[in-house]
């Protein structure tokens, strides 16, 4: 009877110590999204308008300006800047959304908290992967295979060789700078979680910690308020 009554009790402290963890993974993630979701948004929504604004002026200019020379950069300009608007609205900065719908979910129970814990992990994933992807070699090289195509474009069929140098620098400047500014809050955050620290940085720590030792036959559990 007394072993029957110590698997239960065994069961039920696992059962809690279970759900005690998939806490504070959620709060630490949740923690990390909160921290990143202005600056995600800011940027996605800062270079985006950056490049319709861009985008807009370079379209009318190429059809009123008088100058032959600027009509033919601005129209070759509208088509680098299309580019990087399809870019940043086909493959967006989501860490901001992550937050809200993290925060939204529900985590009363315990099957709850182990199907918010998934998502969870799933939108760290999906954030870092971005992160990572804006910061990436290639994405490097692509820009610097657009812009250099451009320019060779204005500097052989434009016949304006010294204005390509100029655009390439101007755009190729542009390009770096929308990579340097982007979050990477989620690269470093993935990091932590993988390797255990969530347990030390989750957001908000847990009202109680059990402490579980087997003495023989018998358990002690201590619950420190």
């Amino acid at each position: 009877m007394q072993r029957f009554i110590q698997t239960i009790l065994l069961c039920v402290i696992c059962s809690f110590a279970h759900s005690n963890d998939d806490q504070q993974a959620i709060n630490f993630i949740q923690q990390q999204l909160n921290e990143s979701q202005d600056h995600s948004e800011l940027w996605q929504w800062g270079w985006s308008g950056f490049f319709i604004t861009t985008l807009t002026a370079q379209v009318v200019g190429s059809r009123t300006v008088a100058d032959e020379k600027k009509r033919y950069r601005m129209r070759v300009g509208s088509v680098t800047n299309s580019a990087g608007l399809a870019a940043i609205l086909f493959n967006p900065m989501k860490t901001h959304r992550y937050a809200d719908e993290l925060s939204s979910l529900e985590g009363s129970s315990s099957e709850q908290l182990a199907q918010k814990r998934a998502s969870a992990e799933y939108y760290l994933a999906a954030a870092a992967q971005r992160e990572r992807e804006e910061q990436s070699w290639v994405n490097h090289m692509l820009a610097g295979i657009v812009n250099g195509l451009a320019s060779l474009t204005i500097a052989y069929d434009g016949k304006q060789p010294n204005d390509a140098w100029l655009a390439f620098a101007t755009s190729m400047a542009v390009s770096e700078l929308k990579i340097y500014t982007a979050p990477q809050t989620m690269i470093k955050a993935e990091q932590d979680y993988n390797s255990g620290d969530y347990y030390q940085k989750a957001a908000k720590r847990p009202q109680s910690q059990w402490s579980i030792a087997a003495m023989g036959p018998h358990i002690s559990i201590d619950w420190r308020f």
